[in-house]
């Protein structure tokens, strides 16, 4: 990035393990999926809030995350980690949320479905027999032991 490397590692752990924004919005296709919110705690857990929707955070990522309660961050999560609920047989509502299905893009044995939370656009990449229809509200699930949190003014990555 402007002639400075960012990481040097294989694709597949630069996939898993991106240093920070550019690197994994970088590699991967359709790029990572960018949405800003804030950490916030409720019952006792921590949940991204995005607006719009709030997901759980995992347990695990919960003693690394903490010091951003309250605060701004930047949550990453792949296309193909965004799921049709419809093709889930278990989706826990806490890591469910509500998105417009805007464009369709058929690309033969997967679909690129372009979406939108009222907030913020993302894409989920779905088997090539998923089709919903232009302008339908979708449940999409999230696989929250795959996404990413990235620090809003450093944009390196949280965990």
């Amino acid at each position: 990035k402007d002639g400075i490397i960012q990481q040097i590692a294989d694709p597949i752990n630069l996939y898993d393990n991106p240093v920070n924004k550019f690197v994994a919005g970088f590699i991967g296709s359709p790029p990572m999926n960018f949405i800003k919110g804030a950490i916030i705690k409720k019952d006792g857990k921590l949940y991204f809030n995005e607006g719009n929707f709030q997901v759980k955070i995992i347990d695990a990522m919960a003693p690394t995350i903490s010091p951003y309660l309250n605060r701004e961050v930047i949550f990453g999560i792949r296309p193909e980690d965004v799921y049709d609920k419809l093709f889930v047989s278990y989706a826990p509502s806490e890591n469910t949320i509500k998105a417009n299905c805007e464009v369709i893009e058929p690309m033969g044995s997967e679909v690129y479905l372009h979406l939108n939370t009222g907030k913020n656009s993302l894409i989920a990449k779905v088997g090539g027999h998923n089709r919903p229809t232009i302008n339908q509200d979708m449940d999409l699930v999230f696989d929250m032991a795959k996404i990413h949190f990235f620090d809003k003014d450093t944009d390196n990555t949280i965990v």
